[in-house]
């Protein structure tokens, strides 16, 4: 149970998130507007500089490991755009001794969240940071209606504690216990894993080792996403292996006791993928029964334009949910034919390359 206390789309609070990893801008992403802010997402450092160069943020939520710039550069580099200053930049921090290094070394960062992050922390954050004026007099609970909804969590539960080292519960309570937040995380998270484990798989030579540390820092973050506290320390240990080899010399022995932990941990990977993937198909299975395409048939030409509309609208103010939302409407609207650009666009979007989204959009045919 979380307290929701601002209001964004009314007063205007808005929040940049800053992270290369597309599960992690979801997720915050959701976060963030479920306390009613608006979110816009970067995803690296030279595209938040280019954001934040033509538009002022109340708060700006900023990854640590990335590639190219750094989280820390990054922030640097944002002080000293003119006007910028004082800009409040919040760091999220995997809660590694580098990361937290970092941080106690520089002056760039007004806060620090750990991943994953808790309701609770978020809130005293934003009570901290947000102007007073965009901060509601009152607490209200917007949570009170999960009671009501009773049966879609114990659905979920019933589904997915099948899934091999899910703690769904966890995963759920990290999504502000909403089920469809988690849905969405879930249904994000499985290409980024199999994307990790696939780059990990690859892994046969001492000059490719390098990837592991990226990867597994990437796959850490999911997995506690999702609420798999146990592959994620997993992930964790071999992140932190790798870090702590840089400072070694070369080392047979350490080289083989790692690649044989990384076999171990590749395998628990690929069963909780295949879990993970049964669990979402079974619920969405339950949740929406099949049904037929309304088709173009049912849905006028104007209908369909104006909602065309939107989409492209929601596409160039970066807004990730609505774009989602707005393109799965549209879904139901179109011939199986124009569905395949709505899917292209989609995918597109999954990758936050809204110059795709939009061109497929653009592509259908009414």
């Amino acid at each position: 149970m979380i307290d929701t206390i601002f209001h964004g789309d009314k007063i205007g609070a808005t929040a940049l998130i800053v992270d290369d990893n597309p599960v992690n801008l979801i997720a915050g992403g959701m976060m963030l507007k479920t306390y009613g802010l608006s979110v816009e997402t970067a995803g690296g450092g030279r595209d938040a500089l280019e954001k934040v160069a033509e538009k002022d943020y109340d708060l700006i939520f900023m990854d640590l490991m990335m590639p190219e710039i750094d989280g820390v550069e990054t922030a640097k580099r944002i002080h000293k755009l003119v006007g910028k200053f004082g800009q409040v930049i919040i760091a999220i921090s995997g809660a590694l001794i580098g990361e937290n290094e970092k941080i106690a070394t520089t002056n760039e960062f007004s806060d620090v969240l750990e991943k994953p992050i808790e309701a609770d922390k978020l809130s005293q954050c934003l009570k901290r940071w947000l102007p007073k004026e965009k901060l509601c007099e009152n607490l209200i609970d917007s949570f009170h209606e999960i009671g009501e909804r009773t049966d879609e969590v114990s659905e979920f539960i019933e589904i997915f504690q099948q899934v091999t080292t899910l703690d769904c519960r966890l995963g759920l309570h990290y999504a502000l216990n909403q089920v469809d937040n988690y849905i969405r995380i879930a249904e994000a998270s499985m290409k980024q894993l199999i994307q990790s484990k696939d780059k990990l798989e690859l892994i046969t030579e001492e000059k490719e080792r390098g990837i592991m540390q990226a990867e597994c820092h990437s796959l850490k973050s999911i997995l506690y996403h999702l609420g798999s506290r146990e592959l994620a320390e997993d992930a964790t240990a071999l992140e932190m292996k790798r870090m702590s080899e840089e400072s070694l010399e070369h080392n047979n022995s350490i080289h083989e006791c790692q690649m044989e932990q990384l076999k171990r941990f590749l395998m628990r990977i690929n069963l909780f993928c295949s879990e993970l993937e049964q669990a979402l198909i079974a619920y969405n299975n339950r949740r929406n029964p099949k049904n037929e395409t309304m088709g173009i048939s049912n849905c006028s030409k104007e209908v369909i334009a104006k909602q065309q509309g939107k989409v492209l609208y929601h596409i160039s103010h970066y807004e990730y949910f609505e774009i989602i939302n707005g393109l799965r409407l549209l879904l139901t609207m179109v011939s199986k034919e124009n569905q395949k650009k709505i899917h292209q666009a989609m995918e597109a979007a999954e990758e936050f390359d809204y110059e795709n989204t939009a061109k497929y959009v653009n592509q259908i045919i009414i």
